[in-house]
C-alpha cells in the first residue's frame, strides 16, 4: 500500500532545497573547469584563479586577506551545503554564512566594475563565464539556505 505524506507541500519544499543544493554544488564544481578570468591572449580556469588567490594570500601583503577570503569561501562552500541539508536547526547561522559568502564573491565583480570606471583595471582583462557560474553557485546555495525551514515549523 502506498503511503502518501500528510503534507505534500513539505515534501516539495524539502525536494526544492535538495535540488537547489545539488544544482549549486554541480555549478560550483563546474566553475573550476571553466575559464574565469581572461587577459590578452590568455585565460585562467577557476582552479588557476584559486591557486593565484592562495599564492597572493601566502605573501602577506595588504591584499592578501582579500584574496585569501576567496579560498576560505571555496572551502566553506561544501560545509554550508552540508549544513543546509543536514543541520536545519542552525538555519540562522547557515543563512548568515550563505549571504556573507555571496556578498564576498560578488565583491570581485563590484571592485572590477569600479576599477574599470576609474581606469585602474587593466584594459585588456575581463571576467569570463567561470566566474559568473561560480557566483551563481553561491547565490543558489544562499537561496536554498533561505528556503530551509526548521523541522516542525
Amino acid at each position: 500500500m502506498i503511503k502518501f505524506p500528510s503534507n505534500p507541500g513539505e515534501v516539495f519544499k524539502k525536494w526544492r532545497t535538495e535540488f537547489g543544493v545539488g544544482l549549486a554544488t554541480a555549478s560550483f564544481l563546474a566553475s573550476f573547469f571553466l575559464p574565469a578570468f581572461g587577459t590578452t591572449g590568455d585565460s585562467f580556469s577557476g582552479f588557476e584563479c584559486a591557486k593565484c588567490c592562495f599564492l597572493v594570500a601566502s605573501e602577506w601583503k595588504r591584499e592578501s586577506l582579500y584574496f585569501g577570503g576567496f579560498d576560505v569561501f571555496n572551502l566553506a562552500f561544501p560545509v554550508i551545503a552540508w549544513a543546509v541539508l543536514f543541520r536545519p536547526r542552525h538555519r540562522l547561522l547557515i543563512r548568515g554564512a550563505a549571504i556573507v559568502s555571496v556578498a564576498y564573491v560578488a565583491s570581485w565583480q563590484v571592485l572590477y566594475v569600479v576599477s574599470s570606471f576609474r581606469n585602474a583595471a587593466p584594459e585588456e582583462s575581463w571576467l569570463l563565464v567561470g566566474y559568473y557560474v561560480w557566483l551563481a553557485s553561491f547565490a543558489l546555495l544562499a537561496v536554498s539556505a533561505m528556503t530551509t525551514r526548521e523541522p516542525g515549523s
